[in-house]
């Protein structure tokens, strides 16, 4: 699960204290999380044309919309003959656990080693806790 943070909300969260930002990590300080961000938009409307893309209301990481053929422009989205307006902003994943001196957590960038089903599953879910508490926190936590 992708939350997606406009780039006004993540300056005013910046300029509050209550986040700090390295590099494509947010961090909250407050929580001990960090978050990978990812540069994407949020498509708003149509400003031209008509929506046979089907992407008023939707997310998209720019990679994506990149990978459609679409180019982007500040605000906007040029896709064909049809023109969206945008809100650019971050798509926030929670970041992935490092290992523990003691071995408990698994990296999540390696993956198992082994074909170790209570891993995996213990993977999985720290995986949901980090995708629950990242939405808990970014719609009331910051608000």
């Amino acid at each position: 699960m992708r939350l997606f943070v406009s780039e006004d909300q993540l300056s005013g969260w910046t300029e509050e204290g209550k986040i700090e930002l390295a590099g494509d990590y947010l961090t909250v300080p407050s929580e001990g999380r960090s978050f990978h961000l990812r540069p994407g938009v949020r498509f708003l409307a149509i400003a031209a044309g008509s929506d046979r893309h089907g992407l008023v209301g939707k997310v998209k990481s720019e990679e994506q919309v990149r990978g459609m053929g679409a180019e982007l422009y500040r605000e906007s989205v040029l896709m064909g003959d049809d023109a969206y307006d945008v809100l650019p902003g971050f798509l926030a994943e929670a970041a992935e656990p490092t290992a523990k001196a003691d071995g408990a957590t698994t990296a999540l960038r390696n993956g198992p080693t082994a074909p170790d089903l209570g891993a995996q599953s213990e993977i999985r879910r720290q995986e949901e806790e980090g995708r629950a508490e990242l939405a808990r926190f970014l719609l009331e936590g910051l608000s």
